[in-house]
């Protein structure tokens, strides 16, 4: 049972030459009873998807 569910996520701070793409077409499923855990150099966009996902 597929209990979150993300597509195409793009999280774009800035704008132009400032332009800075946190998050770039980010897509996965979880399913029910699943762990997942979020890896990443700093600055990836760990806390940003969490951000997102969480509203």
């Amino acid at each position: 049972m597929e209990v979150l569910r993300v597509e195409h996520l793009c999280k774009v701070y800035g704008r132009g030459e400032a332009k800075v793409d946190a998050l770039k077409d980010v897509s996965f499923t979880m399913e029910k009873g699943e762990f997942t855990a979020v890896v990443g150099e700093s600055g990836s966009g760990k806390s940003t998807l969490l951000h997102c996902i969480g509203g």
